[in-house]
């Protein structure tokens, strides 16, 4: 029993190796990023300061309720604070379209180059290579795939980081403004999200028995479609769908055990998740009846509460695509590695060299790409 258990942990840890060797040689595609890596730096520089200007315009509306009760800290006025608002709103909404434009010089130029040497290496690899393919399989790579890296370098890359930095900010905020709450929060938190996550992997491994055994299924009816004279031959008719059948069973057994796993997942999260919320919402609630919170910080806490929760939810996401896009380039890879059967210059633009010759009807013949004749006379 040991013996299995350390082959399965052995199994495992290769497994993340190889996800990690994964993730190393998909970051070769990034020596297409690095000729634009000025925009790019000042592309992740204006989204730092967007996301910390984004921060900052959230701690305003409990401002303004500070000031409305007479308590602000800051001796603001609403006129003060309205103003700040919309002088902070100007400056990220510069910033953010410098972000946009400047992530899109780096994609479309990176991708585009890419693009460029990745058709180079398909017409010329060796037709044995090509003929073992379809063409639908390589076109994919050179749009499909392509398409989905360009998507995490002009979008998906820069939102997660955006994203991570609102997370600690936000956290930052209200650790150092609202120490009490901050306690009773992490005292709560990360064991209901801990438990979330546990709940949501097993749910993950019975998903995917169950599309496992569902192409086990789909297997079932292949062989016996594809043999089907050999199974009327020998009158297997019952066997082939008894089998069937035992598949199918197994397959609604896993079906079934999931769906009460995701039942009780939805209980807890109904029950647990939002019970510590408004555990936390109540400890807040008495600590402003008791005049330790202004009413304010209290609203505060609400707001970045709800933007820390949206950026967790969002990194799970962004980094769903990130890691389909490091499939993406491992397959582009694999195709860009391949030995070449003919060894050729990159080049930006086609030639344009002309060469003169004269035909037997006595016309001069160019040979540009637009291949054209002319009365030697006129030449």
């Amino acid at each position: 029993m040991a013996m299995g258990r350390n082959s399965a942990d052995r199994a495992e840890g290769e497994q993340r190796k190889m996800s990690r060797e994964k993730l190393r040689r998909s970051l070769k595609v990034f020596q297409y990023v690095l000729p634009y890596k000025w925009p790019f730096i000042w592309g992740m520089f204006f989204l730092t300061i967007g996301s910390l200007l984004f921060l900052a315009i959230m701690k305003l509306p409990g401002e303004i309720l500070n000031i409305i009760s007479g308590e602000s800290k800051y001796g603001l006025s609403t006129n003060m604070a309205f103003f700040v608002v919309i002088a902070l709103l100007a400056v990220q909404s510069v910033f953010s379209y410098l972000r946009v434009q400047l992530f899109a010089v780096v994609s479309e130029k990176s991708m585009s180059a890419l693009r460029r040497d990745l058709y180079q290496k398909l017409v010329t690899l060796g037709i044995p290579y090509l003929e073992e393919r379809r063409v639908g399989e390589l076109t994919s790579r050179i749009t499909n795939d392509v398409t989905q890296v360009q998507g995490v370098v002009s979008l998906t890359l820069a939102e997660f980081i955006r994203q991570i930095i609102v997370f600690l900010g936000g956290v930052f905020i209200i650790v150092f403004t609202m120490p009490r709450l901050a306690l009773i929060m992490l005292a709560t938190v990360p064991i209901v999200v801990i438990s979330a996550m546990f709940f949501g992997r097993y749910i993950r491994k019975l998903m995917r028995a169950r599309q496992d055994q569902l192409a086990a299924t789909n297997v079932v009816v292949e062989e016996t479609m594809q043999s089907i004279q050999t199974v009327k031959a020998y009158t297997n008719e019952g066997f082939e769908v008894k089998r069937y059948g035992l598949s199918l069973t197994e397959m609604v057994r896993i079906s079934l055990k999931a769906a009460r796993m995701r039942g009780l997942f939805a209980a807890f999260i109904i029950f647990v998740m939002f019970g510590a919320l408004f555990f936390i919402i109540w400890q807040a609630a008495q600590m402003v009846e008791q005049g330790i919170m202004l009413k304010g910080d209290l609203l505060d806490f609400a707001v970045f509460t709800g933007i820390i929760g949206t950026a967790i939810a969002s990194l799970g996401s962004f980094y769903t695509e990130i890691v389909s896009a490091v499939g993406a380039t491992e397959r582009i890879l694999d195709i860009l590695d391949q030995p070449s059967e003919v060894t050729m210059e990159s080049s930006e633009a086609p030639n344009t060299q002309r060469f003169k010759g004269k035909s037997a009807t006595g016309m001069c013949v160019f040979l540009t790409p637009a291949a054209r004749t002319y009365p030697c006379s006129k030449v």
